[in-house]
């Protein structure tokens, strides 16, 4: 399926699941309903399948359902008319809605001989033994039935166990007065939008199983659970006792909305979605680095007087841990940096959003500059931290941690970090669909709390509080200008290194890593292909000239 450029869905229950699928079977997680997969991106989405509006609507007055019609009513007489038809099939449950039924005659005795429920099966695989089965079931309890409430002059079940035509379904379908539509599992079930779309009269009630896929559309149906007899019960009777101009707002409602999304604007929609899904891929294509194009690089380095080399840290040089603590630098982490750094040529700046603290403990022995929460505070070489100004008022603090905790009180495996100059509620460590639902309830809470001096970071897997105005952005278009540098390079994963980015854009050469959209210049899949590419300039400053340039991983140009 992951080989498709665009993969739809009856519901939006259905592309979660497909999404937790992926996730927990290949690590690959969905952002924006987009699924990254090596360097293409899939599409999945909520394509609620829909109907021919206007061939269902305009059967009305066709002569051969108008005939089929009159003769229907003239059977029943002026007994209400509850219908469905369903194929042979355990999903629809027909036996459940023929208990449903039995027990609203059961409830309702004023309604016996006032009554029929016309009940289609439609044959489907009857060569399987248990679809045969169950047809007898089905066969058995509505003699049962009958057999329990009939009399010489009337048959509460009408059983057919045969196929209609196209004229005898609408016949039915504008004949009835209660539609009843019962699935215990439908992924979109039509029949339910037939039934609505026959309906030029505007009259007839729809009694909808709330686990089929076109409740979602059909709101304004009587929706029940399909297993439960006494909501069946109480569903009909209510149906049957609806008033007239009640019936016409609701078809009205649900007439609208079908004609609105046929089954042509669904076609429509979904070879659109696919279109776009093509120009997207287009967009973020990546192209693989010639041997040429690498050495270019490679000699612009190595030509260079001065290079300023920025690097985010988690996500970039580490992958991300459960916890931030966890996410140490290891020891190839450490080395290389200390031989970057080494090269008299080279200013290396480790820009992150971790505190300073943490940031020392960890670098503090490099002769490298470590920028602290996004640029709130600076570490030169020497290692004198400089505090941004701009950057601290604590005044702001308490509401906004008591948003959070609020948070993690109703996400579990969620918690808060203090920094310094921020607040962080990270929520890598919870159910993804809950996490990024809780966060979306983050968000708008502390823009409500938050005025212009403070910003709402909507990073990856966190929610960041800071102060406006300090970005990874402004800091590193700062350090960029404190030298002639003719060489920079600036490498990150985040959305915050989307700021270091667009500052950079016009001098330096820009690195995502992943493959999400971004305005970097090129692409690394992830932490490991970082570090090789690292090394290579490590390589060249001991080997000279002299050096392999066949890739030992892919940067690819976006």
């Amino acid at each position: 399926m992951l080989g498709s450029d665009l993969i739809g869905f009856h519901t939006n229950d259905y592309v979660q699941h497909f999404e937790k699928s992926v996730h927990r079977l290949i690590g690959s997680e969905s952002k924006l309903r987009s699924i990254q997969v090596g360097n293409r991106p899939v599409k999945v989405d909520l394509f609620p399948i829909s109907i021919d509006y206007e061939r269902f609507n305009s059967a009305y007055t066709l002569p051969e359902v108008v005939e089929e019609r009159n003769k229907i009513r003239e059977q029943l007489q002026d007994n209400k008319l509850l219908f469905s038809v369903d194929r042979l099939d355990y999903t629809k449950g027909v036996l459940n809605r023929l208990q449903g039924y039995e027990k609203f005659l059961e409830r309702h005795p004023e309604w016996h001989g006032r009554i029929s429920f016309v009940m289609v099966v439609v044959p489907s695989r009857s060569e399987i033994s248990s679809y045969g089965e169950r047809k007898q079931m089905i066969e058995e309890n509505t003699g049962r039935i009958n057999g329990r409430f009939a009399t010489m002059s009337w048959q509460p079940v009408v059983y057919q166990y045969r196929s209609l035509s196209f004229e005898q379904l609408c016949a039915y379908y504008t004949a009835c007065d209660v539609a009843l539509i019962t699935p215990i599992r439908d992924g979109m079930n039509l029949v339910a939008k037939e039934f609505v779309a026959t309906r030029q009269d505007e009259q007839g009630v729809l009694i909808l199983s709330e686990v089929a896929g076109a409740a979602a559309e059909l709101g304004e149906a009587l929706l029940i659970n399909p297993t439960d007899r006494e909501g069946m019960a109480q569903a009909i009777e209510r149906a049957l006792s609806m008033a007239p101009q009640n019936q016409s707002e609701r078809m009205r409602l649900m007439q609208n909305r079908i004609r609105e999304y046929d089954v042509v604007q669904w076609a429509d929609d979904f070879l659109t979605q696919l279109f776009n899904a093509k120009s997207q891929q287009h967009q973020w294509e990546v192209r693989i680095l010639n041997v040429a194009l690498r050495k270019q690089i490679m000699e612009k380095y190595q030509n260079a007087q001065k290079r300023l080399l920025l690097l985010d840290y988690d996500g970039t040089l580490v992958p991300f841990a459960k916890f931030p603590e966890l996410a140490r630098p290891s020891e190839r982490v450490v080395e290389l940096l200390n031989e970057l750094a080494a090269v008299p040529q080279n200013q290396v700046v480790i820009i992150s959003g971790r505190d300073k603290k943490t940031l020392e403990n960890w670098f503090g022995s490099l002769a490298i500059q470590l920028v602290a929460e996004h640029g709130a505070a600076v570490r030169q070489p020497d290692g004198i931290w400089q505090e941004n100004p701009d950057a601290f008022h604590p005044e702001w603090r308490a509401n906004i941690q008591q948003a959070m905790n609020l948070a993690v009180q109703r996400c579990p495996g969620t918690f808060v970090e203090e920094k310094t100059h921020s607040l962080a509620w990270h929520y890598r460590n919870t159910a993804d669909d809950l996490g990024f639902a809780r966060s979306r309830d983050l968000i708008d809470t502390l823009h409500g709390l938050t005025g212009h001096q403070l910003q709402v970071i909507d990073g990856n897997k966190v929610v960041e509080v800071r102060v406006a105005g300090v970005d990874k952005g402004s800091v590193a278009s700062r350090i960029a200008s404190e030298s002639n540098y003719d060489f920079i390079m600036a490498i990150g994963d985040d959305r915050t290194d989307e700021d270091m980015f667009r500052a950079l854009s016009d001098r330096a050469l820009t690195i995502k890593v992943g493959q999400q959209k971004t305005l970097a210049r090129y692409s690394l899949p992830d932490t490991g292909a970082v570090l090789s590419f690292l090394q290579r300039f490590t390589g060249m400053e001991n080997n000279g000239e002299n050096i392999d340039l066949t890739p030992n991983t892919e940067l690819t140009s976006a």
